[in-house]
């Protein structure tokens, strides 16, 4: 009967360590970001963020560009008529975020 409470008492060392690691984890992640953000405020950003500015700044390039063939007005066997995937109000807000990201820069 002692060793089933010895194990729970190690079962419950063990999920209170995997709290422990989990709050630890949060909090180096937390910290991660408020130094990101300070190094974006002084302008001193890293390869490595500048890499993932660009990425980002790429993909939304390529979602402003994109373009769908227009059922309405392509006829069979001829050249398709191309149309923007996204509305106005969407390449306006595509375009607000893609300013950010390179006043970031």
């Amino acid at each position: 009967m002692k060793k089933k409470q010895t194990k729970l008492s190690e079962k419950e060392r063990l999920a209170l360590l995997e709290k422990k690691m989990d709050i630890q984890k949060k909090r180096l992640e937390i910290r991660n970001e408020k130094l990101f953000f300070r190094k974006l405020e002084s302008g001193m950003i890293g390869v490595d963020e500048q890499m993932a500015l660009v990425s980002k700044m790429y993909e939304l390039r390529s979602i402003l560009s994109s373009s769908g063939i227009d059922a309405e007005k392509t006829i069979l066997g001829s050249e398709p008529f191309l149309k923007p995937i996204l509305n106005d109000k969407e390449t306006g807000i595509i375009k607000s975020k893609l300013f950010e990201l390179v006043k970031q820069f």
